[in-house]
């Protein structure tokens, strides 16, 4: 898919309507794509901010108090039933329509598109989970997208090691995966989100017996991972959201938050697998992040 055809499914696609084919074509392409990408981020940009203009407008009380008595009132004309109805679909096509004058001139010329720096909204299944993803694989690959690296890839002290190296604003977890069959192949501080704040922790495991690498993210909370349309394990805590591949294959993610610190694990062995790998290293962090509370409030 192209840059010319991803365009005509961006607007369906931020609103969650297209079938499960195009949508897995589209999510390829933007993982390559930082244009279409920031395009898809300015649709919703706009979207929430017309939303939050419409919730700031004061109604006159007098408005409001007609608006109270209409609502007790025992029925409501159907002309009325109507409108009500159609008022989501009609400020839907404001937004469409504000935005599609915001961006023709972009559309006809195009020309490469400004991304948005503040307030950037992630849409549900798109730049959290892809920007992981692509993460993973980049820098699974041999890529040179990693940050500095770590000196050691000792598990029993890079935790600590990486701890203190980020100021101690991060919990590092390091989980010990030998028992799965995997070892700790890389260390390296680089998160997910440009910038130095946001710099975290990524170790890449790999197995002993095939090519198949495995990502540990520790990173400052990203609650917008919440966002991405993910499913609950059950009894665990953890949440997992799966990314098909167009190679056909999938990277499924699985995550928990604690405290100021975010936890991803991910690759493309099944989610429930991952899951299972997990338990350990999700229960040794809400201990640490115990151990550091208590730590900070004795005397």
């Amino acid at each position: 898919m192209n840059c010319k055809n991803a365009r005509h499914l961006i607007f369906a696609f931020a609103d969650g309507q297209l079938d499960v084919r195009d949508n897995c074509e589209l999510l390829d392409h933007l993982k390559m794509c930082p244009a279409c990408t920031a395009r898809v981020d300015e649709h919703q940009q706009m979207r929430a901010t017309l939303r939050r203009s419409l919730e700031a407008i004061e109604v006159p009380a007098a408005l409001a108090g007609k608006v109270r008595t209409s609502l007790k009132a025992p029925k409501a004309p159907a002309r009325s039933r109507r409108i009500l109805k159609l008022a989501p679909a009609f400020l839907a096509a404001a937004a469409c329509i504000i935005f599609a004058f915001h961006s023709i001139a972009d559309f006809i010329a195009d020309g490469p598109v400004v991304p948005i720096e503040t307030g950037r909204v992630v849409p549900r299944g798109l730049n959290a989970a892809v920007q992981v993803s692509h993460k993973h694989l980049a820098c699974g690959s041999g890529s040179q997208i990693h940050g500095h690296m770590e000196s050691t890839v000792n598990p029993a002290t890079v935790s600590k090691t990486m701890s203190a190296h980020l100021g101690d604003r991060l919990l590092v977890m390091a989980p010990n995966l030998s028992q799965f069959g995997y070892f700790l192949d890389m260390a390296a501080y680089c998160g997910i989100q440009e910038g130095e704040m946001k710099q975290g922790s990524h170790l890449v495991f790999a197995s002993s017996v095939s090519n198949v690498k495995l990502s540990f993210f520790s990173i400052p909370r990203w609650d917008c991972l919440d966002q991405c349309g993910h499913r609950e394990v059950d009894g665990t805590g953890m949440k997992t959201y799966s990314l098909p591949q167009e190679s056909g294959g999938v990277v499924n993610l699985v995550y928990w938050h604690q405290g100021q610190t975010s936890y991803i694990f991910c690759g493309e062995l099944d989610a429930g697998t991952l899951s299972d790998m997990m338990r350990d290293t999700r229960m040794a962090s809400i201990a640490a992040a115990e151990e550091v509370a208590l730590s900070r409030h004795a005397p």
